[in-house]
């Protein structure tokens, strides 16, 4: 059963850290079912509580969301919501939904102060003792990164380091240097830098509440009691001693706050020990306070909430970017208002709960947890009471920011408390990974370690016998732990129940990005879950059992913890917007490498500042630096030319552009190094940019000759193949296959290839030294064969049909994945590759990339052809999940260039069911105008304004507009936000970011800015920049407008609207390319008012369901609808009659209408005739616009029929699903496959 919800994470509050005065706009979802009239909002507003009522927002298949803007007046915020319906009425807390009045404890909280380190959000920490650990030191620690590398964790949390009389260290002799048996400070800082180049963090502990009876403050202060120490301990007659030890022990004479020197040396100088260690050359990333809710607690002292923030504040000044996390085993609820702790380490709202659920009874683990009892053992009911009631106290950020922990050093270890039951404790990992908070593993975990309390449970990792070790349990770990660092909704999402037995629970995490089921039981069980009340099916398996559909099936006869992603994508580049760079040319941030560490001329090392056909200095580090700009800029993702290492100069040319690769393994030394490659990528990462890099698998740099030295290209006709023998064989027979014939260089082609001395080990990986590796044959002419087996330009073509050929690249491409952290390729020239080469090749990349936890790996190919039906062959035949769209850049370029062009965008518009496959859509195709091979757009816009700047200004917009506010994924080449326009295509295209050196590039003509002379583009502001700033922001907020159904609606000379349309709201994008002033009627899928929310102001009226619309000459307005959308009309749909469609290559064009003109998605299915398994061909979610060319009003998509046999009968069924969410089945069709 679903209920209303609503927690402290993005999708429910805009803003979880506002500044006071700031307004931030909360949300509820409430089921379809729930009858529910008004919704009011009650805030604590200086102590007196007023209400505010809540608006009606977007409406789903199953929810209605409202929504409303409050002021942020107070420090902490407490609210609920009031749920009205005539006189009944329920409360909504954190604590969940109740008929009554209810205290204000529970209350949702949200907290006028900084959050916690972002890093937080995918940081999975290792628990070590250092004592126990590989050599009990920091070297030992450090000789082992590689286990806590392949682990996949990125922070360790030492128990206190600083030197002590116990080996817990629990009772520090000083807090002013680590301790020396431990290694000192220099193994300290050595472990560091170790650890900071494997991007993994270090923190520790610290105990405020107590030092040791080693401690010179304690020793000074009992040897003279007029030591300036004295105030530093609390002193009673009570104890033998005469202080006060912490629960009475001896060694652990208790701190007392009462002392600002205290304080002062504790937190409250820019030397104190908080401080000290968060800075260089130490650099921990945080505190864990031991004991920290007793800390600055005695009798009458209560110090806590002043001493947090103190301290917190502290940190701010020496490290913002640490975190502070305090260990309080009992309610924890008073201490974490937001303003001092981060958090708490999670015990009685996680630990606690999962060990009552799952543990075996063991006499051995009663008095646990301080409870003078057994070890208590509970339902799945109670335990997700424990853990909602315990989250329902504090704010959503101080949850957030807890560790959450299966054990530690005081407590048993989880494998002995699950009864050493592996499909227990993985169950219990999946909560630990996927419940809110930050994951903590202590150190061992991984591979079943056992042992009961204290020292029993220390046990050390026997690094000598891996034999012992629990190696199942050691790969799931590192499985979940993957997926933890790379899922949105793990990282920022709300956590929903939706199913809660007695032996299983489920739950809903849930981000803007992202959704995911997660499932756990403690035994075997037998479950369903209907998702269909949700309003999701099962996308894809991250971890456990491998299910689809709208319901979970769970059949099992062991404990199970299962992970899944949901919802359908429209794949990985749906919701990007990318930004294209040219590196060598973006930034120079090291001028140190702008020669590759050669010195000499430009034919030497390929550098030459003034020419444009050489490098020019550009560089990872520079880069790197500008991130933040690409990311203010509004921009998802950033795609590089490749960063391999180059032939740097043939030709005439350098190869700066990154094409020409001999060794593909590693970074060209002109760009940096693998390291500041490694660093490039992580920044993206830490700033929400994925990074795409440009591969090349066709051909590398020309280092091949032929003996004959003639380079036309010899056909197949003309002289086959030979094999090592002479012999000659038909080379489309052998095509990947294990037995093709072994060649020789010199018996094997037409004109035998050779190479020179110096450059017969020059490639790499060593298999691109074999020249029987490649066709051989000659320079292609770009037509028939020559496409595929001739030399690009002259570059030396690879025998991608030779199967050492396709296994080389796989683990090539692969291993950049798994080294470097990357999100995705471009692939170059991948029309001049054989098909069975990327049939391989992709899927195999594509499972390296799931398995380094990368689900939503970007590929898309350049197929330098316009014809959509030609593009979308390699989607369907040919594994490409995407391909950059050609067809768009022609007529999406006309469009914003001329008036005239609309026929032309229809018809590619119509033609967007040819990418329509089960797992991908055109909304996933990414779209450009321009680029670095064929010319800038500014330059073809410029062409066409004959020097009118204000109209070409105006045009460049309105390209911008086609471009991000159409179907697909936007891509932006480098500095056309800058208004660069270039003389024409290649080197004239390829300008510099930074200060250009090139005379030429410093005179030319810039779009809405005067030439850039010797000025840096980053140092001028441009109205394009500006432009699409806004447009990202208004995308960002609005959705719909970037992965929304893309609906035509209606056309004049000069002028096309069309609505895009998610989750209940529509939006109406009408762009005008004509010198006037323009109007048209847009038919629309709701009778509603209207907003504009974009462009220059234009009127507009509505009568029904349409709406007139008068807009400027070369402009774009956005309306909005103010009712949210739901179906009305009866839902019905027809398939009409298969045939073959002869534009495409001959594939089967399956059709349906549905009555109306509403929002309804059409899922087509087929299966053999007299067979049981329905196969899902894919899903159209719009119709077709009439036209010239094509038939209005159908739902499309096409079937390739080579997938079956000839001969084949198979039968197609078209399912109808409207926004309710009811469901319509057309007759079934048959249809004879002859080829």
């Amino acid at each position: 059963m679903t209920f209303p919800h609503h927690d402290g994470s993005e999708l429910y509050v805009s803003n979880r850290a506002p500044q006071l005065g700031e307004k931030v706009t909360l949300k509820v979802r409430i089921p379809k079912q729930d009858k529910v009239e008004n919704v009011f909002v009650r805030i604590l507003q200086d102590g007196e509580p007023v209400t505010y009522p809540l608006k009606k927002s977007k409406r789903t298949k199953v929810e209605q969301w409202w929504q409303v803007k409050v002021e942020i007046i107070s420090p902490s915020t407490n609210y609920r919501f009031l749920l009205r319906n005539g006189r009944n009425f329920r409360w909504l807390n954190a604590a969940g939904v109740f008929p009554r009045d209810v205290v204000d404890h529970f209350d949702f909280k949200i907290v006028a102060r900084t959050d916690a380190p972002d890093w937080l959000r995918k940081a999975v920490f290792y628990r070590e003792v250092s004592q126990e650990f590989y050599g009990g030191d920091f070297r030992g620690v450090e000789e082992k990164l590689n286990h806590l590398t392949s682990l996949g964790i990125n922070a360790i949390y030492f128990t206190p380091i600083f030197a002590s009389r116990s080996n817990h260290r629990y009772d520090a002799s000083s807090f002013e240097e680590a301790d020396p048996l431990l290694g000192g400070d220099k193994d300290l800082i050595s472990l560091r830098k170790a650890a900071s180049k494997r991007s993994i963090r270090l923190m520790s502990d610290l105990t405020t509440n107590h030092c040791g009876l080693g401690h010179p403050w304690i020793q000074k202060a009992l040897q003279n009691k007029e030591s300036d120490t004295q105030e530093f301990f609390y002193w009673t007659k009570k104890s033998k001693w005469g202080y006060v030890g912490w629960w009475n022990v001896e060694s652990l004479p208790k701190l007392n706050f009462n002392s600002q020197r205290l304080r002062d040396l504790m937190w409250g100088s820019k030397n104190s020990i908080v401080q000290r260690w968060l800075k260089e050359p130490f650099g921990m990333s945080g505190w864990r306070i031991d004991v920290g809710n007793m800390t600055g607690r005695y009798y009458g002292d209560n110090f806590n909430k002043e001493i947090a923030q103190s301290i917190r504040g502290a940190m701010d000044e020496a490290n913002p970017d640490a975190w502070l996390v305090a260990e309080n085993a009992d309610f924890f609820a008073d201490d974490l208002d937001g303003f001092g702790w981060h958090g708490t380490m999670n015990y009685n709202g996680f630990t606690k709960p999962i060990w009552y659920w799952m543990n075996e009874a063991d006499e051995k683990l009663r008095d646990s947890f301080g409870m003078p009892a057994p070890l208590p053992q509970i339902d799945g009911q109670a335990m997700a009471e424990m853990m909602r009631e315990f989250a329902a106290g504090i704010p959503w950020r101080s949850l957030m920011a807890s560790m959450v922990l299966l054990g530690s050093h005081d407590r048993a270890r989880f494998h002995t408390v699950v009864g050493g039951d592996r499909y227990r404790n993985i169950a219990g990992a999946t909560l630990l990974i996927s419940y809110p908070g930050v994951p903590s593993v202590f150190a061992g975990d991984e591979i079943g370690l056992e042992g009961y309390w204290g020292e029993n449970g220390r046990r050390t990792i026997n690094w000598e016998r891996p034999d012992t070790w629990n190696s199942e349990l050691l790969f799931d770990y590192m499985e979940l732990i993957k997926l933890r660092k790379t899922s949105h909704a793990l990282a920022y999402g709300g956590i929903r129940w939706i199913d809660i037995s007695k032996d299983s629970v489920a739950f809903l995490r849930e981000s803007a990005k992202e959704s995911l089921l997660v499932f756990v039981s403690r035994k075997g069980v037998k479950k369903e879950i209907d998702l269909k009340p949700y309003g999701f099916t099962i996308k894809k398996s991250l971890f456990g059992p491998s299910l689809k559909g709208s319901t979970l099936k769970i059949n099992s006869r062991e404990a199970v913890g299962g992970i899944w992603q949901l919802s359908i994508s429209r794949g990985a580049l749906a919701n990007e917007s990318i930004y294209f760079i040219m590196t060598d040319r973006f930034e120079n941030g090291d001028l140190r490498n702008d020669n590759a560490g050669i010195p000499g001329g430009v034919e030497v090392n390929g550098l030459d500042k003034k020419d444009i056909g050489y490098f020019h200095g550009g560089d990872f580090v520079g880069l790197t630096s500008r991130l933040s700009y690409i990311k203010e800029l509004g921009f998802t993702s950033i795609w590089i030319t490749p960063p391999v290492v180059q032939n740097w100069i043939q030709i005439g040319s350098g190869a700066y552009h990154g094409y020409w690769g001999t060794d593909f393994t590693t970074v060209d030394p002109h760009l940096g190094t693998e390291a500041e490659f490694k660093a490039m990528v992580t920044k993206a990462h830490e700033l929400g940019l994925k990074v795409i890099v440009d591969i090349v698998a066709n051909h590398t740099g020309d280092i091949i000759q032929n003996s004959y030295g003639m380079y036309n290209y010899v056909s197949l006709g003309m002289a086959p193949y030979n094999d090592a023998q002479g012999k000659s064989f038909d080379l489309s027979k052998f095509i990947g296959k294990k037995n093709f014939p072994k060649l020789d260089a010199k018996k094997s082609f037409p004109r035998p290839p050779v190479v020179s001395k110096a450059n017969k080990s020059i490639k790499k990986p060593a298999f691109l030294n074999d020249l029987t590796n490649y066709h051989n044959r000659g320079d292609s002419t770009f037509s028939g064969e020559s496409s595929i087996y001739g030399d690009f330009f002259g570059l030396d073509d690879l025998f991608t049909e030779k199967p050492e050929v396709v296994d080389g690249m796989i683990k090539l491409w692969s291993s950049w994945i798994t080294k470097f952290d990357i999100d995705g390729y471009r692939i170059d020239t991948a029309k001049h590759v054989n098909p069975e080469f990327w049939n391989v090749f992709i899927p195999k990349v594509m499972e390296t990339a799931k398995k380094a936890g990368k689900i939503d790996f970007a590929i898309f190919g350049e197929v330098y052809d316009a014809n959509p039906y030609l593009l979308s062959t390699f989607v369907h035949e040919q594994s490409f999940p995407s391909v950059l769209d050609f067809g768009f850049q022609r007529y999406g370029l006309a469009f914003a260039r001329t008036d005239g062009q609309i026929p032309r965008l229809v018809d590619l518009f119509n033609q967007d069911d040819l990418y329509t496959t089960s797992t991908q859509s055109v909304y996933g195709i990414p779209t450009f105008l321009g680029n670095h091979d064929m010319g800038r757009v500014g330059y073809f816009i410029h062409s066409a304004t004959y020097g009118d700047d204000d109209l070409t200004l105006r045009r460049s917009k309105l390209a911008n507009e086609v471009l991000f506010f159409s179907r697909g994924a936007p891509v932006l080449y480098y500095g056309d936000e800058k208004g660069m326009v270039g003389t024409g295509g290649d080197k004239a295209a390829r300008q510099d970011m930074f200060p250009t050196g090139v005379l030429e590039w410093q005179d030319e003509i810039r779009i809405g800015s005067t030439p850039i002379g010797t000025k840096s583009a980053f140092d001028v502001v441009n109205p394009l920049q500006l432009q699409i700033t806004e447009i990202n922001k208004l995308i960002a907020q609005n959705p719909a407008l970037r992965k929304g159904t893309q609906q035509l609606r209606a056309t004049s000379r000069n002028s096309i609207a069309f609505s895009r349309y998610l989750d209940g709201q529509e939006y109406l994008v009408v762009l005008n390319s004509g010198n006037e002033s323009d109007s048209l009627d847009a038919p629309v899928s709701i009778q509603s008012s209207w907003e504009q929310i974009y462009g220059p102001k234009a009127s507009f009226s509505t009568s029904g369901k349409k709406v007139s619309v008068t807009l400027p000459a070369t402009s774009t307005v956005i309306l909005k609808a103010t009712t949210p959308f739901e179906s009305s009309a009866k839902l019905a749909v027809n398939l009409s009659k298969i045939n073959y469609d002869f534009a495409t290559p001959n594939w089967l064009s399956l059709q349906a209408t549905v009555p109306g003109d509403e929002f309804v998605e059409v899922n087509f299915q087929v299966r053999v005739k007299g067979g049981s398994k329905w196969s899902n061909i894919g899903t159209a979610d719009r119709r077709t616009f009439k036209s010239d060319e094509v038939e209005g009003g159908l739902y499309r998509v096409f079937l390739p029929p080579r997938k079956y046999k000839s001969g084949t009968i198979i039968e197609v069924i078209a399912i109808a699903r409207n926004q309710k969410s009811e469901i319509v089945y057309s007759k079934i069709r048959e249809f004879k496959i002859n080829y």
